[in-house]
């Protein structure tokens, strides 16, 4: 895990909005976003862009990158903050969750983290760790 302000304004992937013309993972950093884009709650993302501007401590965002090196990561955490630092015109805090031992995600991987998250497998299905775990599943099946 690191923490660290991105080196440059960020590139945003939202999958389903079919908004990205043309992007390379190997020109710039890049979010994936993993909930609503842009995030419904405007105030939310009022509050943290004040917060931003007002200096001191930065909200992080929390992405997990396959590797170290890797420019793409998805957005595990701080929607509304990517869209306040985007409005502050701000290069955000990113913590960067890496896994030790870079590897394919395999199924039993996805059946630890849900476990790691809760006692019940259908606690986590309506939010966003739920989707993007599902999401995970459905791909590696």
């Amino acid at each position: 895990m690191t923490a660290a302000l991105a080196p440059h304004h960020l590139r945003v992937v939202h999958p389903r909005a079919l908004q990205v013309r043309s992007w390379y993972a190997d020109e710039e950093l890049a979010l994936v976003t993993t909930d609503a884009w842009p995030p419904r709650d405007h105030g939310a993302v009022r509050r943290y862009r004040d917060r931003i501007r007002a200096g001191g401590d930065l909200p992080a965002l929390v992405a997990l990158f396959p590797t170290a090196e890797s420019r793409v990561g998805y957005l595990l955490d701080g929607h509304h903050k990517l869209a306040a630092y985007d409005q502050a015109e701000v290069r955000p805090l990113v913590i960067r969750l890496v896994p030790q031992v870079p590897r394919p995600l395999r199924l039993d991987d996805l059946d630890r983290a849900q476990a790691a998250f809760s006692d019940s497998p259908s606690r986590h299905q309506g939010d966003t760790l739920g989707r993007v775990l599902s999401s995970m599943r459905e791909e590696s099946a």
